[in-house]
């Protein structure tokens, strides 16, 4: 199996603050006014090819993808202009083993990677590049799934994500900037059901348990002040998620009662 991908952005982004609330027009009062007129690009090309190999009840599924990704920005109200690009190799491995008619086992290690967004690696008042790397990680996860193909489905994974410059938020100033948190740590179990219960009636839950999600190693400001704990919480990463769902279906009407559920959370690195 091979696939390719080709896409392109083209964003006009303004920012106008009027005078009023209801306003819709720059202002002439303080902070009001055009205050960001910004053209950004972005096109991202990608490729990707893929084999199963079956051995009985074994399958194995190596795959290989290439990501490039041009940015473009100008900033017409001072006219800075900048351009860069991210590129990436990326390997995975996949592999399931059919222990039952009903239980499945699976298993992957696979590379992965997310890169910055346009606004985030160019500089609005300069059109440099910001050093702003690519979040690249290696996940790798191990579990069993259970469809007795009529009432009941279960699933259970243990999943380990192992990150180098993980692109967080940077909530320390009023921009809301993105930085590089470096070399990070997310792992736990996640755990999914099904049941009918007859008479159009069902239920579904799922919860996601993460004890692990840290910085690895003290980060240290240009003075050689400790900015963030080795073993520091990741920002914005609730310990438990969960979501429990009661639906009905009659005819082509399908309704449900939702109930869901986030633990506490930090905002910044500093916790």
């Amino acid at each position: 199996k091979a696939g390719l991908r080709w896409q392109q952005e083209d964003q006009r982004r303004r920012q106008i603050n009027a005078d009023t609330p209801a306003g819709r027009t720059p202002g002439i009062s303080v902070n009001a006014g055009l205050v960001e007129n910004n053209l950004r690009d972005t096109a991202a090309f990608a490729w990707f090819i893929e084999q199963s190999f079956s051995f009985g009840a074994f399958t194995l599924v190596p795959g290989l993808r290439r990501e490039h990704i041009d940015y473009s920005r100008r900033n017409l109200l001072n006219n800075a202009v900048g351009a860069t690009t991210v590129s990436e190799t990326l390997a995975g491995l996949g592999s399931t083993w059919q222990l039952h008619n009903s239980t499945v086992l699976f298993a992957g290690l696979h590379e992965g990677f997310s890169p910055p967004r346009v606004e985030d690696v160019i500089s609005n008042t300069s059109g440099a590049s910001v050093e702003l790397a690519a979040e690249s990680s290696l996940n790798s996860e191990l579990g069993v799934r259970y469809d007795d193909g009529a009432r009941l489905k279960l699933e259970a994974a243990w999943f380990h994500m192992d990150f180098d410059n993980q692109i967080i938020p940077a909530n320390s100033n009023s921009q809301f900037q993105r930085t590089n948190g470096g070399a990070t740590l997310h792992q736990g179990l996640e755990f999914g059901a099904g049941l009918e219960l007859g008479g159009g009636f069902s239920v579904d839950g799922n919860a996601t348990w993460i004890p692990d999600a840290e910085f690895a190693g003290n980060r240290y400001s240009a003075t050689g002040a400790i900015t963030t704990p080795d073993g520091n919480r990741i920002t914005y990463t609730p310990e438990w998620t969960a979501n429990l769902s009661l639906s009905h279906q009659m005819g082509r009407l399908r309704s449900s009662v939702n109930l869901h559920h986030t633990s506490e959370q930090f905002t910044d690195v500093q916790n």
